[in-house]
């Protein structure tokens, strides 16, 4: 790719990060771990700006694969744009989900994720209010993990530490994709 193309796969990627910060819709852009372009920094996303909302319980939890959030969230930080498959964690060192109310006092929480590089079968922590659970995404197929958390009912957020947020760029030759990459969620559920 010559410096031309480099620059204005850049100045696009900038016009998809700017577009982020409206009410509008997200755009369907798939950047993966092989792209070149970097992605821009991850924001937190507040209620204006969790993209279109859609109506979902906990219990049918965030769909990753979905443009937005569902409507039970109130704030996401530390989570790349959308992508066909799911989202990234992206930066670090946290991924936090807020609740618009209180996570119950105990519940199962589901998580349907992959991991990026040497994320993969290293602890995750998870934490929501003062407990703290950890487990580790075994192979870099998505599975399906369950942590049963029991809190004093106070907790509106879930806090997710991916161990190693590495860069494609660093692990993959000839890979100018700079984002900090961890755990690559497609579906996070919470039952009762």
């Amino acid at each position: 790719m010559n410096r031309f193309s480099i620059a204005g796969v850049v100045v696009l990627a900038g016009v998809f990060a700017l577009s982020g910060c409206s009410e509008k819709p997200e755009p369907k852009v798939q950047i993966t771990v092989g792209d070149t372009a970097p992605a821009a920094a991850p924001a937190t996303a507040t209620a204006n700006a969790l993209g279109p909302r859609y109506e979902a319980t906990m219990a049918e939890g965030i769909d990753f694969k979905k443009q937005g959030y569902p409507n039970f969230l109130a704030e996401v930080s530390g989570m790349s744009g959308y992508e066909v498959w799911g989202r990234w964690t992206q930066g670090g060192p946290v991924a936090k989900f807020r609740f618009k109310q209180a996570l119950p006092k105990k519940f199962t929480l589901e998580i349907t994720a992959t991991a990026f590089g040497p994320n993969v079968g290293t602890p995750v922590k998870v934490r929501a209010g003062s407990v703290e659970k950890t487990f580790a995404i075994t192979n870099k197929e998505p599975n399906t993990y369950r942590l049963t958390f029991e809190t004093d009912g106070t907790a509106d957020a879930l806090e997710i530490t991916p161990p190693k947020p590495t860069s494609p760029s660093e692990i993959l030759p000839n890979n100018g994709d700079t984002r900090k990459l961890g755990i690559g969620f497609i579906l996070l559920k919470i039952s009762e």
